[in-house]
């Protein structure tokens, strides 16, 4: 979730949301995500409508050169996560057959938002339902734990491997890519978050900055 500018990892000197969402996906001592067991496996990993609030900056992935804002660098840790599923999708699915898929839960309540003040959180959402009234429609409503599941094991369990891999999901189906802008509480999937020469790119970059290469 969206951190102040002193949430680094006292390790490595990384913001932890790009430890948590981008980085430690690079760290791959004996592929850990693809075992020799795994083949037509299937790897779904969380994702986020707030990849809507910015696309990546790989030539400053750590903010060594751009003003830091918490929820402009939540939005590039989330796309960071979607398109990692995106390229390790083609990597091991051309290799060994395992499907990768990133997933939307929703909005839920839980003990991820710690680092907000709760006060932030009820008048972001208090703006976000006087504009959906004034557009009359229907409010935004947080999401039961077992309704922020639901997509997640569909993904897994009842769509076929090729329709969601290399995609990103939500409401159980395939998100679809959109122009925007598109609220909290709406659906859809910004471009440069499945953009196959951006996955690829923060792939290498990623395995690079970790000496996984």
């Amino acid at each position: 979730m969206p951190a102040s500018r002193t949430r680094r990892s006292p390790n490595s000197g990384w913001f932890r949301n790009a430890v948590r969402n981008q980085l430690s996906r690079a760290f791959r001592p004996n592929d850990p995500y693809c075992p020799p067991d795994c083949a037509r496996g299937r790897l779904v990993v969380v994702a986020s409508a707030a990849h809507r609030f910015s696309d990546i900056d790989l030539d400053d992935l750590n903010y060594e050169h751009t003003p830091y804002a918490p929820f402009i660098s939540y939005g590039r840790s989330k796309t960071a996560t979607i398109l990692f599923a995106v390229e390790f999708d083609r990597r091991r699915h051309e290799a060994r057959g395992v499907r990768a898929t990133a997933v939307h839960p929703g909005v839920i309540k839980t003990e991820l938002s710690h680092h907000i003040d709760g006060r932030t959180m009820d008048e972001m959402f208090d703006r976000l339902n006087a504009d959906r009234a004034t557009a009359g429609e229907a409010p935004f409503q947080y999401k039961t734990t077992p309704e922020g599941a639901a997509t997640q094991v569909w993904t897994r369990f009842v769509a076929s491997a090729d329709e969601v891999g290399g995609r990103c999901c939500e409401n159980c189906h395939v998100a679809e890519v959109v122009v925007g802008p598109v609220d909290a509480a709406g659906e859809g999937l910004y471009a440069y978050a499945v953009n196959l020469e951006r996955a690829k790119a923060l792939w290498v970059k990623s395995e690079d900055l970790v000496g996984e290469a």
